[in-house]
């Protein structure tokens, strides 16, 4: 090791410690004149007290933590059945409506498309070795079935499918999968 590297690091080292002394005689000072204004005011402290609070103050009641609400049975059972109306009523066709690639393909190109919150042309040539017109069929398909929107900045679509909604998808396709037969 040349010379200059052992300086160098005798230097380096020399400087983080006196920062951290610095830091340190910092906070003392700082922690010396707060117990000076703690003593010349007239609030009386326990030394026993692990934890000092200072009088009876109290923080203002901003609305960040909202109190727990108190439901009934009748209540959960109209949420219930809100919930079975909804899952009849789905904005997404299934993904058998997909036809010009398999269900794989489908599954994975809409997993990636959920996970990045976008499709593009590009990601569907890259990921499926297709040209640019057999790309943008597919685009299409993906826009009837309600998973993708119209064209944003950069030629991507922005992807309508949550992560919950595409897992209700797989179950949906799985439930026609078991009632069909073979």
């Amino acid at each position: 090791m040349k010379i200059s590297k052992i300086i160098k690091g005798i230097m380096g080292l020399g400087i983080v410690g006196g920062t951290a002394y610095l830091a340190y005689k910092i906070g003392e000072a700082n922690g010396e004149i707060n117990e000076r204004y703690r003593d010349d005011s007239d609030i009386e402290f326990d030394d026993e007290d692990e934890i000092r609070f200072y009088g009876n103050m109290d923080e203002p009641d901003d609305g960040c933590i909202a109190p727990a609400e108190k439901y009934t049975m009748e209540d959960l059972e109209d949420i219930s059945l809100s919930e079975e109306e909804c899952e009849n009523d789905s904005e997404f066709l299934p993904l058998d409506s997909i036809t010009l690639i398999s269900k794989n393909e489908t599954r994975s190109l809409l997993l990636f498309g959920v996970t990045k919150g976008f499709i593009s042309n590009k990601c569907i040539r890259d990921i499926l070795n297709v040209d640019f017109d057999k790309a943008m069929e597919i685009i299409f398909e993906f826009q009837k079935a309600g998973y993708i929107g119209e064209k944003a900045g950069n030629y991507r679509y922005p992807v309508k499918v949550k992560f919950d909604n595409y897992v209700k998808l797989l179950k949906t396709e799985r439930k026609n999968e078991k009632h069909t037969p073979k």
